[in-house]
């Protein structure tokens, strides 16, 4: 092995990361100390150079972390291009304040968002709602792993349009299991929804890529039962309306230049909602988040 090796990291459990090489290989080895001196955390998704530090007979090190382009503390992960936000309409009920929340975060991490509305196959599955709420800002795929449906345009989108690409979402929403329906070699572990708290069981402790093709990876990460601002890049209230694509058509039609789109009279936004071309629940979140936003302190 050379003195010094690039690669991706690929896992990180406890302070040991894998590192995918350059070359192939598959490596594992820990952080030098001088990047806690740094306050650097390495993440999956991490481009990294690893080496054998002189004089150390326990093992390989990574040594630097690269400059990264996009970063996600939940889930934590870096250098991805897009993250597919993962619902379902029941088993367990979707929590759209959490998944709206999430999707604001990642618009903010100027990464990408997509919305999988899984477990379609369902009775009284309710995912056309969903679709209907989503729709309107995002692509959508309607998906069921059981039956097979909707999985061959997710894969291909998946293929042509990105990169680095992230599953992420509640526990039990089917993230791994969708994995697995795509692409079945990975062998994904999956689990049920518990029947005393109908919460998914986090089958997925830590983040992992896994190489589909050349030069693509796909994440699955662990699942959440809340999300909060604190802990991401700080995003100012007045920017959160950014963070919201089907809201952007309706940038400068207000009547007040100074539109916050809570509850003003004239506000283009609250319009389109009475017109039924923005859902009322993505304009209820939106103005939860913003308060939240308010009272969450910028470090």
């Amino acid at each position: 092995m050379k003195d010094t090796i690039s690669g991706r990291i690929i896992c990180g459990v406890g302070g040991l990361y894998t590192v995918l090489c350059d070359n192939g290989k598959t490596i594992k080895c820990r952080a030098r100390g001088i990047l806690r001196m740094k306050k650097v955390t390495p993440l999956a998704g991490d481009l990294v150079t690893v080496r054998r530090c002189e004089g150390d007979e326990t093992g390989l090190f990574i040594d630097r972390v690269l400059p990264r382009k996009t970063e996600l503390s939940r889930p934590p992960v870096a250098n991805i291009d897009t993250v597919f936000a993962v619902i379902c309409p029941s088993d367990p009920e979707p929590n759209l304040l959490a998944t709206d929340k999430l999707l604001a975060s990642i618009y903010n991490a100027k990464i990408t968002p997509a919305i999988i509305i899984s477990k379609s196959d369902a009775s009284h599955s309710g995912a056309d709602t969903l679709f209907d709420i989503y729709s309107k800002g995002y692509d959508v795929f309607v998906t069921s792993s059981e039956t097979g449906s909707g999985i061959d345009s997710l894969r291909r989108y998946i293929s042509e349009k990105t990169t680095v690409c992230a599953f992420a979402g509640a526990s039990g929403v089917g993230k791994s299991t969708l994995l697995t329906a795509l692409f079945p070699e990975l062998s994904l572990k999956t689990g049920s929804v518990s029947e005393k708290t109908r919460r998914g069981r986090h089958t997925t402790r830590e983040v992992t890529l896994f190489p589909f093709a050349d030069g693509h990876f796909v994440a699955d990460t662990p699942g959440f039962s809340r999300l909060d601002f604190d802990g991401e890049k700080y995003l100012p209230p007045d920017e959160l309306f950014f963070c919201f694509p089907e809201f952007e058509k309706y940038f400068g039609k207000c009547r007040y230049s100074g539109c916050t789109h809570l509850r003003e009279e004239g506000c283009a936004v609250i319009d389109a909602v009475g017109k039924g071309e923005i859902s009322p629940s993505r304009h209820e979140n939106y103005i939860a988040i913003y308060e939240e936003l308010k009272n969450t302190r910028k470090f």
